[in-house]
């Protein structure tokens, strides 16, 4: 399934669209092509960035994810203190322009936050690829059986 639209899945932002892989095509070991379009979607460059190879297996846990990494990333510019509109009169047009920047970019880190909180909420099962169950059922079983012959020695 591609799931292509006019902005990033997880944050909303129209800008720097790429393709981006919900599960990482690393986690395969080979880079997937568009024929594997079962884990493609339409992402921002800065949310593809900030999530990396981190594995995951749907829209919603990534996003649950990004939320942190976001927090993490722009921690700065998410600390800038509220500035009344008296506050900002009183200072040099320099200094007032690089404050009401900062408030800005704040409200921007703000807005993809609460789209990402949106997304962390849907349906796991109706974003979850099929065989991502059934692959980690059989993985617990290994990792169960493993540990079963190591207690055993």
């Amino acid at each position: 399934m591609i799931i292509e639209q006019r902005t990033c899945i997880y944050c909303g932002s129209d800008s720097s669209l790429i393709k981006e892989h919900v599960i990482p095509a690393s986690f395969f070991g080979w880079r997937s092509s568009d024929s594997d379009k079962q884990w493609i979607v339409t992402g921002c460059e800065t949310c593809n960035k900030l999530a990396g190879s981190y594995t995951c297996f749907s829209i919603p846990e990534k996003s649950t994810y990004l939320i942190k990494r976001y927090k993490q990333y722009f921690k700065k510019v998410l600390s800038t203190p509220f500035w009344t509109e008296e506050e900002l009169g009183e200072l040099q047009y320099t200094l007032r322009t690089a404050v009401i920047t900062g408030l800005e970019a704040k409200g921007v880190i703000n807005q993809k936050l609460k789209h990402l909180t949106e997304v962390s909420e849907y349906d796991i099962d109706y974003l979850r690829p099929l065989w991502v169950d059934r692959w980690m059922k059989e993985e617990r079983k290994k990792q169960k059986l493993l540990n079963n012959k190591k207690q055993k020695q």
